[in-house]
């Protein structure tokens, strides 16, 4: 689609104050706001994020609106209960899958200085983000970040970069495996070597990843499944549309289980 094509359709869909809004926050976010100050972090349930907020975008976000770089009390909400409802004191946490760094940070908390976590994360970006989350809370002695890819990338958000290329087989033994990794959820409940105790799932219907699909490998493990719920309340309707759920996977005493010890 050529320039105009693009303008015109942007001005059908905006009208035109939505599309001088939306050009004006472009201006500022390239030209303006990386010359000004920055202010604070921001704070997803209740951690300490390494992205931070400038001066000016009070000011911006109210005449121009957000720029998605604000607090978010309920982020990763369904993970996070799972997490503490399941991970305990020493334990090790594999996470595939590592987003803003957050769940990494709680089950950083939750293991303690006697346990560790491991999180592979695709995309570069992300990589950067999660080692300053990780670095701003003070768990840099027990958290781990890798720059890996487990399995297919189906949706690594941003470039990968350098990113090593993993396959289920190489993940680490562990206590508890935290999988949200952008569909390839089934390669890797297909494939992986061992048994966490727990299993912690979430889906992605639009990768292929489904729901009815994960909770069948679960099961064909040996863990009994429980649906927690859609992985971001805040944004039910999403989740719903897109089938993203968090299954919580507990193994079965009886499938000789083969753990972080």
């Amino acid at each position: 689609m050529s320039y105009i094509g693009r303008l015109v359709n942007a001005l059908e869909r905006l009208g035109p104050l939505g599309l001088a809004r939306r050009t004006l926050r472009e201006v500022y976010a390239r030209t303006l706001r990386p010359l000004l100050p920055r202010s604070r972090p921001v704070v997803y349930s209740g951690v300490t994020v390494a992205l931070y907020r400038h001066v000016g975008d009070d000011f911006a976000g109210r005449m121009l609106g957000s720029f998605g770089i604000d607090d978010v009390p309920r982020y990763e909400e369904t993970l996070l209960i799972a997490l503490r409802a399941h991970v305990r004191p020493g334990d090790t946490i594999v996470i595939v899958g590592g987003g803003a760094g957050i769940t990494a940070v709680v089950a950083g908390r939750l293991v303690g200085e006697s346990g560790r976590v491991i999180c592979f994360e695709g995309s570069k970006r992300q990589v950067d983000l999660i080692r300053g989350t990780i670095a701003i809370n003070g768990l840099a002695d027990r958290v781990t970040i890798r720059h890996a890819i487990v399995g297919p990338a189906i949706g690594v958000y941003g470039e990968a970069g350098a990113a090593a290329s993993l396959s289920a087989a190489d993940i680490p033994p562990c206590d508890v495996l935290e999988l949200d990794c952008e569909g390839s959820e089934i390669d890797i409940l297909q494939n992986l070597a061992f048994s966490p105790r727990i299993m912690l799932v979430e889906t992605h219907g639009m990768y292929g990843a489904s729901s009815e699909l994960c909770e069948q490998l679960l099961e064909a493990r040996g863990y009994r499944v429980a649906t927690l719920g859609y992985a971001e309340p805040r944004v039910a309707a999403f989740c719903e549309s897109n089938d993203i759920r968090i299954l919580a996977g507990e193994a079965i005493a009886s499938n000789g289980i083969v753990g972080a010890t």
